[in-house]
């Protein structure tokens, strides 16, 4: 991760972009150029207009490439905030044992239930080692259910968290959470109907009725599945997922739900009846469907995870076979499901300077499947995070490093991740307009398993794993032995409806690929059109084609390339970060 740090008072420490991000506007209008001839994407010329911005364009049929600034906390106007308070001590004020002899748990969920109830502020953990486990009937070991609460440690190589139970089946480490069911798939109050087609991006939506929305309250805009022939179309046809033997979502509404867009409303012109929205839309909304805006519950806001380590003791199991996640009574599982941090029902949020760890294991293993899960969250950033070496990769959702499942607008950046089933992974149609930023995943199709060596598995790259992700951004970032995809995947089963469409209008932007297990940095194959602009490294070539069955009548056209090995010279490098400063910019 060179060019990531900076090193001070004798320490290495991660490089705070936002804090300088206003210097950048004021002194550079893009990235530094490159040496040698430089170019620019045809999809991207200097006087590129942000396309929520023009009129006529289809997700459908159009090539463009949207504005992915709005990625993050909150949309990248602001920096994580470092002075928080008050500040509440474990070990001072809860006495939580930092050396790892004692059970911990208790203490820091204390602290951790006190700040919260009071209001909010830092619960902070000493330098040291804090010994966690499962407490029965529970789903984490440790769960934030307020808003304005930060867990934060002395550093991540001087605070380390220890979980030491290791039947976690379906469980988290720290859970973030509301109480009560509160996520972007469920509506409070009557929907209110979109009044007419909106067949690409778009910031302000007219509605047959504005009922009592007021300007500045949280919003969730729905395109909703549908899968009945009809002589407008359907969701379903229009994805052309309605036919076996290659995949059929007919039938699975109930599970896919349709794309979801978790908005503040930032303007309203009640004449017009239109709601004016703080990011794009990034997919259509189309009244054939029942498109629709409605309220939610609320979600958890200014939530943070920092500074510290986690890891979790090996299962002691022998044998780890792809399918034993379904075969009660075998290690696989018994760890099925379970993550390190998961976030869940939350808004305008962080996890930044987390590492996995090895706490002690011969196998080597960091964690027993799962790293980090963002669930129905909108604007969190995860930043600077190591995060490794599952002991657990089968199939069923195990051995993910990071996963977006129906999440919008994320930010994750500076990040690496390593050894593992799949490094980067979206889930789910609500999974939108995330940004993957100058990252790494290293050494896919891996577990840990009893012994820890060379243990290769089904599975591999960071990926659109299923279910129809679009709309996200791969910027700057880097596959060894490893590579980044969006491909149609047909009838591979999902728990109920199969994986078929992974994506479209998904861009991988200066995508570099190195190692020995792949020829490719990319492999790309997208419903409509998705893009792959600009590789770099030994490994530069671009796949466009799966070679699974139905999938050329399905993905039609080839997705558009540019820029084969010419990444390093491709302007400007990081199309995240040259959006964000026109944006700044344009105020």
């Amino acid at each position: 991760m060179d060019g990531f740090r900076v090193r001070t008072r004798g320490r290495l420490r991660p490089v705070r972009w936002e804090r300088i991000v206003a210097v950048l506007v004021a002194v550079v209008t893009g990235p530094v150029a490159v040496a040698g001839e430089t170019w620019r994407s045809e999809l991207y010329p200097e006087d590129w207009v942000p396309p929520h911005q023009r009129e006529g364009i289809s997700f459908v049929d159009d090539r463009f490439l949207q504005d992915f600034s709005y990625a993050g906390y909150h949309r990248g106007d602001r920096p994580i905030p470092d002075d928080l308070s008050p500040l509440v001590d474990v070990v001072l004020d809860f006495e939580a044992d930092p050396t790892g002899r004692a059970d911990a748990t208790d203490a820091i969920q204390a602290a951790i239930d006190s700040v919260g109830e009071r209001g909010g502020g830092v619960v902070y953990l000493p330098p040291g080692t804090y010994r966690l486990s499962l407490r029965e009937g529970e789903a984490h070991c440790l769960r934030i259910r307020h808003s304005n609460v930060v867990l934060r440690g002395a550093g991540e190589d001087r605070t380390f968290l220890r979980n030491e139970t290791v039947e976690m089946r379906q469980r988290s480490v720290i859970l973030v959470r509301p109480d009560g069911q509160r996520g972007f798939r469920s509506p409070v109050g009557d929907p209110l109907k979109v009044a007419r087609d909106y067949p690409g991006p778009t910031r302000e939506v007219e509605l047959d009725d504005l009922g009592d929305l007021e300007e500045g309250e949280w919003v969730a805009v729905h395109n909703p599945f549908t899968d009945q022939p009809s002589e407008a179309g359907s969701f379903v046809e229009d994805l052309k997922m309605t036919e076996e033997p290659y995949g059929s979502w007919v039938g699975d509404g109930d599970q896919l739900y349709g794309p979801v867009f978790y908005r503040r409303i930032t303007g309203i012109d009640r004449e017009e009846r239109r709601i004016q929205l703080d990011a794009p839309t990034r997919w259509y909304l189309l009244p054939r469907d029942g498109a629709r805006v409605y309220r939610t519950g609320g979600l958890l806001e200014e939530v943070g995870v920092e500074n510290l380590s986690i890891g979790n003791l090996r299962h002691p199991g022998a044998v780890w076979g792809v399918r034993d996640y379904r075969e009660e009574g075998t290690p696989g599982y018994e760890v099925h499901g379970s993550w390190l941090i998961q976030y869940n029902g939350v808004t305008n949020s962080w996890i930044r300077a987390v590492h996995s760890y090895n706490p002690g294991n011969n196998n080597g293993a960091h964690l027993l499947s799962n790293g980090i899960l963002l669930r129905e969250t909108r604007g969190v950033t995860l930043q600077d995070l190591h995060i490794g070496r599952a002991q657990y990769g089968g199939g069923g959702g195990n051995g993910y490093m990071i996963r977006l499942s129906d999440a919008n607008e994320n930010l994750v950046r500076n990040s690496f991740v390593h050894h593992s089933r799949h490094g980067f992974v979206f889930w789910g149609m609500s999974s939108t307009g995330n940004v993957i930023h100058r990252s790494v995943d290293e050494t896919t199709h891996h577990q840990a398993g009893h012994t820890g060596e060379s243990h290769r598995i089904g599975g591999r790259g960071s990926d659109h794993h299923g279910r129809f992700s679009a709309s996200n951004l791969i910027d700057y970032c880097t596959g060894r032995d490893s590579y980044f995809e969006a491909v149609f995947r047909g009838n591979i089963a999902g728990p109920v409806a199969p994986h078929g469409q992974t994506a479209s209008q998904s861009v991988f932007w200066n995508t570099a690929g190195e190692g020995d297990d792949y020829p490719y940095a990319v492999r790309t194959e997208q419903f409509g059109w998705g893009y792959a602009i600009g590789t770099r490294g030994p490994n530069s070539e671009v796949a466009t084609a799966s070679g699974r069955a139905g999938a050329e009548s399905r993905t039609a056209p080839v997705d558009h390339v540019e820029g084969i090995g010419r990444g390093a010279t491709l302007e400007p490098i990081s199309l995240y970060r040259d959006q964000l400063l026109r944006r700044f910019a344009a105020r």
